[in-house]
């Protein structure tokens, strides 16, 4: 049986009401219900159609509001809620769902699929996590003014203390750059996990522009260890440095580079404070055809060959090549 209830050139048809003592709880004055002769099972429910007419004596349903179970089984009953929607003609699907455990579907992998948050500008417009009502995390577009170029709601992960209130800002993204924002990364952290085979750190940038770490001391520059700029061709160019800054953040020297190129190793100052320095070989004794210049002041007998120093010859010599050394 349908019963059908209009008030026709009207702006509402009916009006269910209630009028008891209860001032701090819902009343349910209507319901939509549903029986059958049959036995119950999965998938059975209860809805209301939203009807339109779109043409002359034309009326399409472009609504759906359903309440369908998912367990029938007594004392353990499940109940989804479903909202159905047409969409280029086509009967009303569905669109959104709300499972009995809470979860949110949208778009049932119909086609494509998206939640929208819109807001005015200059204001913060995002998803806020809780735990019993109490602020824990915002994920938002903050709130920072839109003044062209990319400027403005930056993407921010905010996080909040037990009692809701605000402490920092641990990740953001900025709009206009690209570029990420991240103050702490804990020491036990890991890049990869045992189950990959090989896991890395790609530090990617344009040519003849610098890939590096830098490492800083409130926010001024210590060290700064990466690829230099210049880039000829014939694999000169990216080489790698070390870069040192002073206390006030103002560049010194590189007191270490690698050529990209050769492999050659440049180094300011080598100090062995204890043992020995080994060079092309695993003991202490000087390698095979192995090349070392020293440039500098230079105390010959403090090169061993086959553990035996060399004879000091001229201690302010520019150079000692040491090559074809076959350890006798």
């Amino acid at each position: 049986m349908v019963v059908r209830l209009s008030d026709f050139l009207n702006t509402s048809f009916s009006t269910f009401s209630a009028n008891d003592t209860n001032n701090t709880g819902i009343t349910y004055p209507g319901a939509v219900v549903h029986n059958t002769t049959l036995t119950p099972g999965v998938g059975i429910g209860a809805g209301l159609d939203y009807q339109v007419e779109t043409t002359n004596n034309n009326t399409e349903t472009g609504m759906r509001l359903e309440t369908v179970t998912t367990d029938v089984t007594a004392g353990s009953e499940d109940f989804d809620f479903v909202v159905k929607l047409m969409q280029n003609g086509a009967a009303a699907s569905e669109r959104f769902r709300v499972s009995s455990a809470g979860i949110v579907d949208v778009g049932n992998g119909t086609g494509e699929a998206s939640i929208e948050i819109n807001g005015a500008a200059s204001t913060e417009r995002g998803v806020k996590v809780q735990t019993n009502g109490t602020a824990r995390w915002d994920i938002v577009a903050g709130s920072g003014a839109e003044s062209g170029s990319g400027v403005g709601s930056n993407f921010e992960i905010q996080r909040h203390n037990d009692a809701g209130a605000f402490l920092n800002t641990p990740f953001s993204i900025n709009r206009g750059t690209g570029g990420v924002y991240m103050p702490y990364i804990d020491p036990s952290s890991a890049f990869g996990n045992n189950t990959i085979s090989n896991a890395y750190v790609v530090v990617n940038a344009a040519a003849n522009t610098q890939k590096a770490f830098i490492y800083q001391t409130g926010g001024v520059n210590r060290w700064l260890f990466g690829a230099d700029s210049a880039e000829t061709g014939a694999n000169t160019g990216a080489n790698m440095n070390f870069y040192s800054y002073s206390d006030a953040g103002v560049f010194i020297e590189a007191p270490f580079t690698i050529a990209r190129s050769t492999g050659r190793t440049n180094l300011k100052e080598l100090r062995v404070t204890t043992g020995n320095l080994l060079i092309g070989r695993t003991d202490s004794t000087v390698g095979l055809n192995t090349k070392l210049d020293v440039v500098g002041a230079v105390n010959a007998s403090s090169f061993l060959v086959n553990g035996a120093a060399l004879t000091n010859g001229a201690s302010n010599g520019k150079s000692i090549i040491l090559s074809m050394i076959f350890g006798r």
